[in-house]
């Protein structure tokens, strides 16, 4: 099967984590033996120098399509919607036909975010080829949406042949914004975390040997991830006086504000924002911690918590939209999003019980539900389902 795939963009040396959800689907159709193009318009506004122009590489088994112009996200702003929404169409539209004359038409585009979608839908009638799409934007937990989110929401679910929601939260958002219903299919793991080994015996002994006690979070450093609530629940708990210490990795507008919180409450020593790191340089630190914390206000489905249990971590995480649907009595628990007292209940429990877990079971469940074969197995189903309804 051939599968075109409209991303938002592709992992590259500064930007590692820009479009790495598509990427590591595109690895896990691929290796299933579909040949798997990725198609992107960089619409960004950045510092850096980016090449004007169509782009094309090939990195393993998969065919990368990029194009830059200018940065249509500035542009968006000076112009209405429409046109703006005219100007990425025309766009994808020439890197597509691009695409066609290299290699020929695929059988299926498979489309991400709800503004993706919209923007490739007029491909699905002029090629005649079915077009899904699978949405995993965290805007869509609002009670509201922009004008412009509706407005592509509309062109998106009504024109695609099948639309994915990454968790079951995220499905009831989409019907009750839009009327429309979705299939759901979870997020996967990356190939780094299946091939890594939980080493639960190195964290045991470490401790038991006076180390201290860690907890790690991950996420942008942004209100909605709720690091602050985080690090309030720590300061109530009192770990810090029981050689407990929290890691948070990622960056963000409000990284001089929590590391003012941290000073305030005197934990600058136990609490450390260690900032972005690769995939494997997390797996190097999760491999060093006992629990991982999920604070989020909300959540379209929650990667962090995956990753963090396919090490054999025992998740602490917020009924926030996703993680309640996998985290359970059997990996970890579950409080209310801003709820400072129950986390810091939580992040005491989980530092006096955190040997009841069976960490090898913990990771083997995980990635026996979320692997990478077992996730482009179901999207595969899915893709062969609409191309023979199609026809």
């Amino acid at each position: 099967m051939r599968i075109a795939i409209i991303a938002n963009g592709y992992p590259n040396k500064k930007e590692p984590q820009w479009g790495c959800f598509e990427k590591d689907q595109a690895n896990a159709l691929a290796k299933m033996g579909h040949e798997v193009s990725i198609l992107f318009v960089d619409r960004r506004f950045r510092k850096y120098w980016r090449r004007i122009g169509i782009t094309r590489i090939q990195e393993g088994n998969i065919t990368v399509y990029g194009m830059f112009y200018l940065p249509l996200a500035w542009l968006r702003d000076k112009v209405s919607y429409r046109l703006h929404q005219k100007l990425v169409m025309n766009m994808y539209d020439k890197l597509f036909k691009t695409m066609v004359d290299i290699q020929g038409k695929p059988d299926v585009l498979y489309a991400h975010f709800q503004w993706n979608i919209s923007y490739v839908s007029r491909l699905r009638k002029k090629y005649g080829i079915p077009l899904i799409g699978v949405e995993h934007w965290s805007g869509m937990t609002s009670e509201t949406l922009p004008p412009l989110s509706i407005y592509q929401g509309n062109i998106a679910y009504s024109t695609a042949d099948k639309i994915l929601a990454v968790s079951k939260s995220l499905q009831s958002d989409i019907y009750r914004h839009f009327g429309k219903e979705s299939t759901v299919v979870y997020d996967m793991l990356g190939q780094e975390f299946i091939a890594s080994d939980t080493r639960t015996d190195k964290k045991t002994e470490s401790f038991l040997s006076g180390g201290a006690f860690q907890f790690v979070a991950i996420g942008s450093l942004i209100y909605r991830k709720g690091f602050d609530v985080l690090i309030d629940a720590f300061a109530k708990s009192n770990l810090a006086k029981k050689k407990c210490r929290v890691v948070i990795i990622g960056d963000g507008p409000e990284k001089m504000k929590l590391i003012k919180q941290t000073e305030e409450f005197g934990l600058s020593d136990c609490v450390s924002l260690v900032g972005r790191k690769t995939k494997d340089e997390i797996i190097s630190i999760m491999h060093d911690s006992h629990a991982f914390v999920l604070s989020s206000r909300a959540e379209t489905f929650g990667v962090v918590c995956i990753e963090a249990l396919s090490q054999g971590l025992p998740n602490i995480a917020t009924i926030c939209g996703g993680p309640e649907e996998f985290v359970n009595e059997r990996n970890g628990l579950l409080v209310e999003p801003n709820d400072v007292d129950a986390l810091s209940e939580a992040m005491c429990k989980m530092f006096e019980n955190h040997n009841q877990y069976d960490k090898v079971a913990i990771a083997n469940e995980c990635i026996n539900h979320f692997s990478p074969s077992v996730i482009a197995k179901q999207l595969s189903d899915i893709f062969e389902e609409v191309i023979n309804n199609r026809e």
